[in-house]
């Protein structure tokens, strides 16, 4: 094809076409000015929001682009955490709800003695994982970093989760 290069932070590969790199937030052409600066050039693409952002606004978080407004997330190669959930009963109400809407939502908890398995719900082949939930302790549901901003807006909404939830 020839037309693939690699992103010199993190290796992901992406096509000439590409700006940025959707994963660390590496940008790729010259000149790029700050979303809220525009005399400053951006040093990198906030990998939540995609806004080109200088270093007075964003910082690289563990050899990844995040806006002031972002760095508050716990990120997992290129998930990042929504929600942390007290059951598993929540945990998957959330996870249901954020696949119905197209996500692609993980559920995570540090435990280390397995009890429950969460199947996918329909043919989500990018959900293989199907995470183990452990114990009965935190369980967080995590995101793809493209779709952070979607799955709090539905979190938050509440749209297509059952029960009361409290957020």
């Amino acid at each position: 094809m020839g037309n693939e290069i690699l992103c010199g932070n993190c290796e992901l590969e992406l096509t000439s076409e590409d700006e940025f790199c959707p994963r660390c937030g590496s940008i790729f052409d010259e000149g790029v000015k700050c979303y809220k600066h525009e005399s400053k050039n951006a040093e990198g693409v906030c990998v939540i929001c995609n806004y080109a952002f200088c270093d007075e606004c964003g910082a690289l978080k563990n050899e990844i682009f995040l806006c002031g407004a972002h760095e508050h997330y716990e990120i997992f190669q290129s998930l990042a955490v929504v929600n942390i959930c007290k059951g598993s009963y929540e945990s998957e109400s959330l996870r249901n709800s954020l696949v119905e809407n197209g996500l692609h939502p993980f559920l995570f908890s540090g435990k280390n003695i397995p009890s429950t398995y969460l199947p996918s719900i329909g043919n989500n082949n990018q959900n293989a994982l199907d995470v183990a939930i452990y114990g009965t302790g935190e369980i967080k549901i995590l995101v793809p970093l493209g779709e952070v901003l979607e799955a709090e807006r539905i979190i938050n909404s509440g749209e297509n989760i059952p029960g009361d939830q409290t957020l």
